[in-house]
């Protein structure tokens, strides 16, 4: 309790003008560069200085905050860490390159039709989604949004049963077609 009121305090003595020009996103990071907090606004006079009184109260041990996007010339400021969506969140700490990984299910519908002739439509889900994105603070996508930034997408078959079931079926009609042509192929030869 005494933490949160003093923690509000300081921050409340910040004077207005500083937080303006030095305001962006900042995320609490372990020693390794893992996300362990969520996306803040901060000032860099506090969270860029490793003495400030802020990170004395708030960081343990092998902690600090990185600058993760400055904010925007509007004044805007926005990041994401730990438990805000993401799947991953890590910065290189030499580098500052950050790693963003989001994760999404792939779905498709599946109709069918009820005994009473009503429809109930319910989905499927027949992969998933991984795109990865990296960037430095002055390239993040929320900053400067036509900046070069590195973003993969992968897509990942869900594999059931009927997926298996699919492909055996493609492979056997795929065996059988090429027995025929070495059949052919033979009876060309002798």
């Amino acid at each position: 309790m005494k933490k949160s009121i003093v923690l509000g305090l300081l921050i409340a003595l910040i004077p207005a003008t500083a937080q303006a020009e030095e305001n962006g996103a900042w995320v609490k990071v372990d020693a390794t560069g893992t996300a362990i907090g969520g996306a803040i606004v901060c000032a860099a006079s506090v969270c860029g200085d490793p003495g400030s009184l802020y990170n004395k109260l708030t960081l343990g041990t092998n902690e600090r905050y990185v600058l993760q996007a400055p904010a925007t010339p509007d004044g805007n400021v926005a990041g994401i860490g730990a438990g805000q969506g993401a799947k991953s969140v890590q910065v290189d700490l030499t580098t500052k390159v950050w790693t963003v990984v989001n994760e999404s299910k792939i779905t498709e519908p599946i109709i069918t039709i009820l005994p009473d002739g009503k429809k109930q439509i319910t989905e499927k889900v027949i992969g998933t989604q991984i795109t990865t994105q990296r960037f430095t603070p002055d390239q993040a996508p929320w900053v400067t949004p036509n900046a070069v930034v590195e973003v993969t997408t992968v897509v990942i078959p869900t594999v059931t049963s009927d997926f298996i079931a699919q492909q055996e079926t493609q492979i056997t009609a795929l065996k059988d077609k090429t027995a025929k042509l070495k059949k052919k192929f033979r009876k060309k030869a002798n």
